[in-house]
């Protein structure tokens, strides 16, 4: 038969090539390009200043330690907790181009598909065709939040974090010798994410929880706590191999001072304390905030039901109390910030999986050897189909900097590049526009950019003096504070709603309400200002 021999099967070892191998090599495949059209498809605002970082570095073989990027904070103290990101997208984008920037961070995002699969087949190799449909709301939960993003790197290294727990409890469990060698991956895994995302500072509070949840498991199960008994995988481990592994802990800390920050690296998170920027940035938004996060949604909801359901069922909880209490915490992060999504994601989906399957495990039913030959035929094609559709839709281009000036003023800093008269200026720049001049724009010393919205400014944050201009009763006096000559920012927008909004909430397109901008309302009844330059995106004022 046609299929039977598309079936290759190895004799001597005892490997077999089948159709649920040929489906997942091409559903990777499809994953891959999925990711890949969505890289290509927006251009990270920060990107920008990513690459000029990078390129300094490069060139004075030093990391940054003084700003000098704005006027508003020249010569201020600046610790760049994502150096090395930065000095590698750099060279890459230099001498290999921005397509492969982008398959580069698509293939981090896949690489954490394949370790999740892989640690979730060790646990029910029969729940391998379970895991596509979670993958494919995986993708669209996440989605917004990959491309060309440094915190992907934080994606894969506490998948790496967890994995390394994991395994550690496992052998601890089954008695094996010189299990501590296990451990010694935790200090190249943190020295490496110390220098390629702040992240690295919520893996240090994930390996502290797991040694506090695992202290108190071990002093409780002494006392026949009953509730410990729910958990059916849960891993009890001794003092001495507790102690081990805060051995290890405090080796991580040294470690990530063994890199160019050493002890600032972990000053910066004291900027940290105000959370004005959660409620003002894009990505730190609560799920309760428009634009709604709907695929998000719907994975946090998926994973609370499953959990409910389960625990409701077999009145357990299905796994360690550690590995649920963290996926807990991350679920909350991710209600209050979808930004955490992707993690709670990595943190969650072994459980999901485990919950669902569990509820909803089908028997085999044996097929018609024609039926099944048809159905099988039907994905494999299916697959390819939606493969050859993705692939025209990626469109490789070169230069991100000049494929989005529909979304950043490449014709407004052109302007300015033509007219040097305006060079002694101090321009006032859209917050989201700040890393994309850095880069086009570099001779212009600018107000403000995405690196330090927590930066300390005149007794507040830098974002919160940022957004101070936008107050009608702040902004004249903030312009005079700042001695400011040019005006760039973005043109009014009004709200636009989705179809299942506008179907649902029977939206129409005159409901749709313009955002007011006190800032433009200001200046164009100010005759202190005028119009220079206008066009669909921009708008830029002058004070004479």
């Amino acid at each position: 038969m046609f299929w039977n021999k598309i079936i290759k099967k190895n004799t001597e070892n005892n490997n077999y090539f089948t159709f649920k191998h040929c489906l997942w090599i091409l559903g990777y495949i499809l994953f891959f390009l999925l990711f890949l059209k969505n890289s290509y498809s927006y251009l990270n605002p920060d990107l920008g200043w990513h690459l000029k970082d990078g390129q300094e570095i490069w060139l004075t073989k030093e990391v940054p330690r003084f700003d000098h990027f704005d006027y508003t904070i020249m010569g201020g103290r600046w610790v760049d907790h994502e150096w090395l990101s930065n000095l590698l997208t750099y060279l890459t984008f230099n001498y290999f181009g921005y397509p492969t920037v982008n398959i580069f961070f698509s293939l981090l995002v896949i690489i954490v598909f394949a370790l999740l699969h892989r640690e979730i087949r060790k646990e029910n190799s029969k729940a391998d065709f379970f895991i596509l449909p979670f993958f494919i709301i995986g993708y669209f939960a996440i989605g917004s939040f990959m491309g060309v993003r440094m915190q992907e790197f934080t994606f894969l290294f506490l998948t790496l974090l967890l994995l390394i727990l994991k395994k550690y409890e496992l052998a601890c469990s089954n008695k094996k010798k010189n299990y501590f060698f296990i451990l010694f991956w935790l200090l190249p895994l943190f020295w490496l994410w110390a220098m390629l995302h702040g992240g690295f500072l919520f893996g240090g509070f994930v390996l502290g929880f797991w040694l506090i949840i695992k202290t108190v498991e071990n002093i409780l199960r002494y006392h026949n706590f009953k509730l410990l008994n729910y958990s059916e995988n849960n891993t009890y481990l001794s003092l001495k191999q507790i102690k081990v592994v805060l051995f290890f802990a405090l080796g991580v800390f040294l470690v990530t001072l063994l890199t160019p920050y050493n002890i600032e690296l972990y000053k910066f998170l004291l900027n940290y304390r105000d959370n004005y920027y959660q409620s003002h940035i894009s990505e730190w938004l609560s799920q309760s905030n428009y634009p709604f996060h709907y695929w998000g949604l719907l994975y946090l909801g998926l994973f609370l039901s499953g959990l409910v359901t389960y625990f409701y069922a077999y009145k357990k909880i299905g796994t360690s109390w550690w590995r649920l209490g963290l996926t807990l915490i991350l679920l909350i992060m991710s209600f209050k910030s979808r930004r955490h999504v992707p993690l709670f994601f990595v943190a969650s989906l072994p459980l999901t999986i485990h919950y669902y399957y569990s509820l909803f495990e089908i028997k085999k039913i044996v097929f018609n050897k024609y039926v099944s030959l048809f159905l099988k035929t039907t994905v494999i094609i299916t697959v390819i189909f939606l493969i050859t559709c993705v692939i025209p839709k990626i469109n490789l281009f070169k230069d991100p900097f000049t494929n989005f000036c529909q979304s950043f003023p490449c014709a407004a800093i052109q302007f300015l590049k033509d007219h040097p008269e305006y060079n002694e200026k101090r321009i006032f720049n859209n917050y989201g526009w700040g890393g994309f001049m850095i880069w086009t724009y570099p001779e212009r010393k600018l107000f403000i950019d995405g690196r330090l919205p927590q930066y300390p400014i005149n007794g507040t944050t830098f974002l919160r003096e940022y957004y101070n201009f936008f107050d009608k009763d702040l902004v004249e006096s903030k312009l005079n504070q700042y001695n400011i000559g040019l005006i760039m920012i973005e043109k009014n927008s009004n709200f636009k709603f989705n179809w299942f909004e506008r179907f649902f909430f029977e939206i129409k397109d005159n409901d749709l309400i313009p955002k007011e901008n006190s800032i433009i309302t200001h200046l164009n009844n100010s005759g202190k200002w005028r119009i220079i330059y206008e066009d669909k995106i921009s708008i830029i004022y002058l004070k004479p």
